[in-house]
């Protein structure tokens, strides 16, 4: 992951989160050994989201969860408690387009309970409460994103997902699926 607002700066996921400040000619976090970003952050690194407007404001997804960061990933906090399980994916996506909910955090992975809640390998943050979408996933989410096709205009707005599952939702889906919101 490139930050959009330092292209010098570099993320490399793995079993570790490796890091450049220098385009990649030197790197911390590439051993256990080394420092890195989000050490209190464990499993694996699966994705890094960098905030657009504020390349300070991080958030990590690995096998132990979710993880925010508010200073570039020099402290992270466990973010919402969505229970260990693989975190291959986060993606902003405002559901209702134009309308007034804001956008929320999706996340997809190989995780399938919060608390009590079944979420089947694709949730949502609603404040501090990590919400299925629909029936969820029947396998592992590996990558999303949103996506507008008429930027603010009045044409729904889609959360894309992609994975190794068949069905989505309680639909057929093979291995790529849109999600509207509704």
């Amino acid at each position: 992951r490139i930050d959009q607002n330092n292209p010098n700066r570099l993320f490399i996921t793995g079993a570790n989160l490796s890091s450049s400040e220098d385009g990649g000619k030197t790197w911390t976090g590439a051993s256990p050994l080394q420092g890195r970003p989000f050490r209190r952050a464990f499993g694996d690194f699966r994705t890094v989201w960098i905030d657009p407007q504020n390349s300070d404001r991080m958030i990590a997804g690995s096998d132990g969860g979710v993880f925010i960061s508010y200073d570039g990933g020099k402290t992270c906090d466990h973010l919402a408690k969505l229970p260990p399980g693989g975190v291959y994916a986060l993606a902003f996506f405002d559901e209702d387009g134009i309308g007034p909910a804001p956008q929320r955090l999706f996340a997809g992975g190989y995780f399938i309970q919060s608390g009590a809640i079944s979420i089947n390998r694709v949730a949502k943050l609603v404040g501090s409460t990590w919400l299925p979408l629909g029936t969820g996933a029947n396998n592992i989410v590996y990558a999303m994103t949103g996506y507008n096709s008429d930027g603010s205009g009045t044409l729904p707005s889609g959360l894309y997902v992609g994975g190794t599952f068949g069905n989505v939702g309680g639909v057929g889906a093979s291995r790529v699926a849109r999600w509207t919101g509704s």
